[in-house]
């Protein structure tokens, strides 16, 4: 390097000026700058696996994992023990025999107290659907009575009106129909208490229907034929 005093050349390593005694400012090699400290950008996220809840928290959830499901218009729960589908009206799974419990648990069937199956059969046994009233399930309830009301009544009707003969005949479906809502209550309010399925859910209730009205309507018309000359 030159003195900067005479301009002189010295080594790169000397301290002093070998003709002019003057000290050598910034003698020994030059550094590279380091640069200044500052925040290190993180690494890039990786991408979520699929159905992975995003930051709202929400996912779209799959199908497959639902526990209650519909079929032929009757809810079902699937257990989370065996997997299996049990009907809504029961309290344990109808496969294993687990209750429900878990993601999607439903609530717990009514609790009755140690008199209720007597009371609640009586009732029953007095009027088809009351014990079912009783027991605050006046969907099912109403609709039984309704039904085992009106067809008691238009069988009294026709056997009353008929005057004897073939033209009592399409009082027997309206009786058959009243009488097996009334066994079918009976037996329901019993189920009930158990936690166990009724007999006479929804649909059995809407075939039931539809085949008394279906009988009515072919003795009705046998025996117009048979009346016609």
């Amino acid at each position: 390097m030159r003195c900067p005093a005479c301009g002189a050349r010295n080594s790169d390593e000397a301290a002093w000026c070998t003709q002019c005694y003057a000290a050598l400012l910034g003698s020994g090699p030059a550094e590279p700058p380091t640069a200044a400290p500052g925040p290190v950008a993180p690494p890039p996220a990786a991408a979520p696996p699929p159905g992975t809840p995003g930051p709202t928290g929400s996912s779209r959830p799959d199908a497959s994992t639902r526990d209650v499901r519909t079929v032929d218009g009757e809810v079902e729960w699937r257990c989370g023990t065996c997997d299996g589908w049990t009907h809504l009206d029961r309290a344990t799974c109808a496969t294993c025999g687990a209750p429900r419990r878990g993601f999607g648990e439903l609530p717990p069937p009514p609790s009755f107290g140690p008199d209720a199956r007597s009371r609640l059969v009586a009732a029953s046994v007095l009027l088809p659907g009351l014990g079912h009233l009783v027991a605050r399930r006046f969907g099912t309830g109403l609709a039984r009575l309704l039904l085992a009301a009106s067809w008691a009544i238009a069988a009294l009707v026709v056997f009353l009106g008929a005057g004897g003969g073939p033209g009592r005949l399409p009082a027997v479906p309206l009786l058959l129909g009243t009488l097996v809502v009334w066994a079918g209550s009976v037996a329901d309010v019993a189920a009930m208490i158990d936690g166990r399925p009724e007999l006479l859910r929804p649909r059995v209730l809407a075939w039931l229907t539809g085949g008394v009205l279906l009988s009515l309507v072919l003795t009705s018309a046998l025996v117009a034929g048979r009346a016609a000359p």
